[in-house]
């Protein structure tokens, strides 16, 4: 018997492809892949290609007497390839050792099979128990594991952070002057704006290719149709064979539930796209609204960023689905008419050319709408930004009673964007309305001309509903082409504002050194510091020279607008370092001079997510005077605090906020006048406590900014700060005797102040001069206060004499 080469090629080859088969198993199985979709995909096909020859050896048994040793071969390995098929309907367990964290109520898409994630049988659960019962929260799966923040946003600063170090002309350079052994910093300038749309596409690339290959094979499905309806129609007008009229109207149905899955995955991937877009995008932006810059920050309000997460990442959910029907239905159209001008011939070019007509005004009514769309963020930003403010300030608001005056402001600026919104909605209309009529049209005019181009043209059963289809087909990107334009030009009009936003200045994390050899904690050497590095922005403070020694308590003292504050705004790198150098060594703990509290218990308030040490935390509270405090509380330190510590007094939320930074145990602290708002006999209790050389933070470097000279003397070191300038520094008994800036500003103040008791230790340490011009003055001011008084009191009322 002849031996052809097809018979010795096809056991080859199948050799291989179950040996590939079998290598990728095992690979998937190391790589804890628990379905292939490959492998399903070839188990398929083999399955379905073999059902023939199986069919066709099944009917040759009952030919031939005596079945060949061929048969029994076929018999075994097909039966083999079905099962295999059976068994990669399922998946495999999921590895027992992962990296991944493991949760409560794991997604079963994540343990899903191949076959299900195409069909979502893995949603099917949760499909009947919403039937039998009302779903609740309690009733949803956690997220999957690359849907989660922890992995979408480590993935998404990757590879930002890698562009963005590409972008940057050279790295960061110090350079040591030679005439006064300043250190001047030079900051690297970006080559250009980094956008934040590269990095999206490159970051979930796979993503994007693999919905771009499922739409064109959606597309591509959505042809097969009209083909077989075309022989279809052909079938009925013939008298063939009657199962191929059936076999058409099976692969009909076919086709379109392939096409239905294909839609329906192709959606999920996008919409799951857009969701971590927005996830990327959102904690992108708050964490580049902790790193911006003071000068940036004068350009960017709250509000605006308030709008760039709820907003502006909100359109990237909105957009996704639509980004690859952008293109594809433009090749969409163009397939449809190939196929009509098969059809139909040159009438095809009646239908193009009402779509080229249309198309100048689509283009022309989305720019229309873009523009409108700019005016409309803007003009929110500005109501949000309002909104915040009032809602901040309600408490002014209600006692001045400007209700009335800000809610006509609020809806003044409503007005003005519910018309630009209605421009905008009315445009959109006049878009959706052209391009509903659009299918209509086309198809009109196609037959119209088909019809009349030519006596012979017979608009047939076959030519019109194979036409039909196409159009019908060719409808679908028609139709969603206005709700399209609209969404891509909001995602083009929120990338704009998300790019001018995260390509603002950051603070220069260079500014301050964190040299671990240097033994003060806190250095400033020769050091010029501004808010920007704009040429507008002039140095705020110059030529500091500060040098803190470990465990020293340094009072800064000043007249408003002399820099203390700036000081420690150095310190901590919030400041641009223009010339000289900074250096901190050690953890830093802040007290902001306004107390910044969150919305929530006072204990968690004050622990902040440290460890918690119930010794350490009660000492903290008594030395900082809140446990009477806690008694007041209706629940004690478990009590919820409000919206910025709206039901809390001022002195409670500032020993709120002391405490926090005390029970953190840091080596420095940075204290902006935390004593202001509180009474004065609380005020001497944490300095005692707390603050002061036997207090709980004695061991501590400690600056404190204060206004007060009730404990200057028992201070380490007091810097005298005027004009952005160290004038002064020294001890306290030390800048008495020098009889200079700081011995002006404790003598204005002595005169100006009330509390004798305080400052009577102090006034025993002045001399007689000293003790002299502070009563000198303190006389001129009464005789001003009474001579003010005495003149509002001689103003007489003229009352008319009809009264």
């Amino acid at each position: 018997e002849k031996v052809y080469p097809v018979s010795l090629w096809t056991p080859a080859i199948l050799t291989l492809t179950f040996m590939l088969a079998a290598v990728i198993l095992v690979w998937d199985r190391v790589r804890g892949i628990h379905t292939s979709g490959g492998l399903l995909a070839f188990w398929l096909v083999l399955s379905l290609a073999g059902v023939f020859q199986f069919r066709t050896e099944l009917r040759q048994v009952g030919i031939t007497e005596e079945p060949n040793f061929r048969f029994y071969l076929y018999m075994i390995y097909y039966p083999i390839v079905v099962v295999m098929l059976i068994l990669n309907l399922f998946a495999d367990p999921l590895p027992r050792v992962t990296d991944r964290p493991k949760t409560e109520k794991p997604s079963p898409v994540e343990s899903a099979s191949f076959a299900s994630l195409c069909f979502f049988g893995w949603y099917e659960s949760l499909i009947w128990k919403g039937f039998r019962k009302p779903l609740t929260i309690d009733d949803l799966w956690n997220l999957r594991y690359h849907d989660t923040s922890d992995y979408v946003v480590a993935k998404f600063e990757k590879r930002w952070n890698k562009i963005m170090k590409k972008n940057f002309e050279s790295p960061i350079a110090i350079n040591y002057a030679k005439t006064n052994g300043a250190v001047t910093s030079q900051r690297s300038k970006p080559r250009k704006r980094v956008s934040v749309t590269g990095t999206m596409f490159k970051t979930f690339w796979l993503s994007i290719l693999n919905a771009g290959i499922i739409k064109v094979l959606n597309d591509c499905l959505a042809f097969v149709n009209p083909h077989l309806l075309h022989y279809l129609m052909l079938f009925v007008e013939s008298k063939d064979y009657m199962w191929k009229g059936f076999m058409y109207a099976i692969c009909m149905l076919l086709v379109a539930q392939l096409q239905t899955i294909c839609l329906h995955t192709f959606s999920y991937v996008m919409y799951t796209l857009g969701l971590n877009w927005r996830t990327a995008l959102v904690s992108a932006i708050y964490k580049k609204a902790l790193r911006i810059s003071s000068s940036a920050r004068k350009t960017s309000s709250m509000g605006e960023v308030v709008n760039l997460m709820a907003v502006d990442a909100q359109r990237c959910v909105d957009c996704a689905p639509h980004l690859h029907m952008a293109w594809t239905g433009i090749l969409t159209v163009i397939a449809c008419m190939f196929f009509l001008w098969r059809i139909i011939g040159v009438a095809t070019l009646a239908g193009m050319a009402v779509l080229i007509i249309l198309t100048p005004v689509n283009v022309t009514i989305s720019k229309k709408v873009r523009t409108l769309q700019l005016r409309q963020m803007k003009v929110k930003d500005e109501r949000v930004k309002i909104v915040n403010e009032v809602l901040s300030g309600m408490k002014v608001l209600k006692l001045y009673a400007w209700e009335p005056s800000f809610k006509d402001y609020i809806l003044a600026i409503r007005e003005r964007e519910m018309s630009l919104l209605k421009s905008a909605a009315l445009w959109n209309a006049s878009t959706s309305f052209f391009w509903l009529c659009s299918s209509f049209l086309v198809s009109f005019a196609s037959f119209g001309v088909f019809v009349l181009l030519d006596e012979r043209n017979v608009l047939t059963p076959e030519i019109a509903f194979v036409a039909c289809a196409l159009f019908n087909v060719m409808r679908f990107p028609i139709y969603y082409t206005p709700m399209m334009v609209q969404f891509i030009i909001q995602f083009l009009v929120a990338l704009k504002r998300i790019n001018k936003f995260m390509n603002a200045d950051e603070l220069d994390f260079t500014s301050v050194s964190h040299d671990t050899n240097k033994k003060e904690p806190l250095i400033i050497e020769d050091g010029t510091f501004s808010w920007g590095t704009e040429e507008d922005d002039k140095p705020v403070l110059r030529n500091i020279t500060l040098k803190v020694q470990p465990g020293q308590l340094v009072a800064v003292v000043g007249a408003i607008g002399a820099g203390k504050t700036s000081l420690i705004s150095a310190f901590m790198g919030e400041m641009v370092r223009n010339s000289g150098y900074a250096n901190t060594k050690g953890r830093i703990a802040y007290v902001a001079q306004q107390a910044w509290i969150q919305n929530a218990t006072v204990k968690d308030n004050i622990v902040f997510g440290s460890n918690f040490d119930e010794k350490h935390y009660f000492k903290t509270v008594k030395n900082c005077a809140l446990e009477q405090d806690f008694k007041m509380l209706s629940g004690g330190d478990a009590t919820e605090i409000g919206e910025k510590g709206i039901n809390l007094s001022g002195g409670q939320k500032q020993r709120v906020s002391l405490a926090r930074a005390v029970y953190s145990d840091a080596e420095i602290y940075l204290m902006d006048d935390p004593l202001s708002a509180v009474d004065a006999h609380v005020g001497k209790h944490i300095f005692e406590n707390v603050i002061g050389p036997h207090g709980q933070l004695k061991n501590k470097t400690r600056i404190l900014v204060t206004h007060g000279i009730a404990f200057l003397p028992q201070v380490d070191v007091i810097v005298v700060m005027k004009g952005g300038e160290i004038m002064e520094r020294g001890t306290f008994k030390e800048l008495l005797e020098k009889k200079g800036e700081f011995s002006e500003f404790l003598i204005q103040h002595l005169a100006e102040t009330d509390q004798h008791e305080e400052t009577q230790d102090i006034q025993e340490l002045l001399d007689e001069e000293t003790t002299q011009r502070i009563r000198k003055i303190s006389k001129s001011e009464s005789l001003r206060s009474l001579r003010s008084t005495s003149r509002r009191s001689s103003v007489n009322l003229e009352v008319p004499s009809s009264l």
